[in-house]
């Protein structure tokens, strides 16, 4: 697909496929609490607010598969809880 956002959020991320956003974002996140901004300018920025409990962690982010964001941006990111 081009010029969108695709995000996979949650407890426990994984990708074991193909995800493709040319000129778009591509989120892998984990956490309990995530804040999405959306500018004027079509950017969106992306921030975990808040880490995954760990009675609760699993794997937080697993990419077996590939991710493509050709003229645009890739985000791999996890949070631990304090």
């Amino acid at each position: 697909a081009n010029n969108v956002l695709i995000g996979l959020v949650g407890g426990s991320v994984s990708n074991e496929v193909l995800i493709e956003a040319n000129m778009g974002q591509v989120v892998l996140a984990d956490g309990d609490a995530y804040t999405m901004t959306f500018a004027g300018n079509d950017l969106v920025s992306f921030t975990v607010e808040s880490g995954v409990s760990t009675r609760v962690r699993a794997n937080g982010v697993n990419n077996s598969g590939s991710v493509v964001a050709n003229g645009g941006r890739i985000l791999m990111t996890a949070k631990d809880a304090a």
